[in-house]
């Protein structure tokens, strides 16, 4: 499911609306509630998203943060801090190099 979301992320979002986009969003919150192992999926999409992060091969940066959000409301804040914060680092990452 995490690499489901992966390919989401960096191709099958690309040229849709924003109410298909938070639509789509919903529908893999829904699949994740139904969820065991909840934490095997974080670990996952954890991984993938530090990969599209890092090689810049995501679609949008809100389309990630509202996946972000999404998953701090099922989850909470504790467990998505983590993520939460790799997103915190390469804006900052951004401005430094810009302004270097």
């Amino acid at each position: 499911m995490a690499q489901f979301c992966d390919e989401e992320q960096r191709k099958g979002l690309k040229g849709k609306a924003e109410d298909e986009v938070n639509e789509k969003l919903d529908t893999i919150i829904g699949l994740f509630r139904c969820l065991h192992g909840r934490d095997i999926f974080m670990k996952a999409y954890e991984k993938e998203l530090a990969n599209r992060l890092l090689n810049k091969t995501s679609l949008s940066k809100e389309n990630e943060e509202l996946m972000i959000q999404k998953l701090k409301v099922e989850c909470g804040a504790t467990t998505v801090g983590k993520i939460s914060q790799m997103m915190k680092d390469i804006q900052l990452s951004e401005v430094i190099m810009s302004e270097f």
